[in-house]
């Protein structure tokens, strides 16, 4: 991330999955990344979670035909 973006222009954007937000994770995303914020992050708004739509649609065609 630093290599290609070095003024930090960028905002990581986790899933809620617990460990995303554990104080480990937290305090390494603190001292070296812009990043949303448990606060900050809504469950289940689909709109602004674009990487579920991929994960079904990369479902269907694993799993296609059973």
């Amino acid at each position: 991330m630093h290599e290609y973006h070095q003024n930090l222009e960028y905002i990581f954007w986790t899933d809620l999955a617990p460990a995303h937000y554990s104080i480990q994770s937290t305090t390494w995303m603190n001292e070296n990344v812009n990043y949303v914020t448990k606060d900050n992050n809504p469950p289940n708004v689909r709109q602004s979670r674009p990487i579920e739509d991929f994960w079904v649609c990369l479902s269907e065609k694993v799993y296609k035909g059973g």
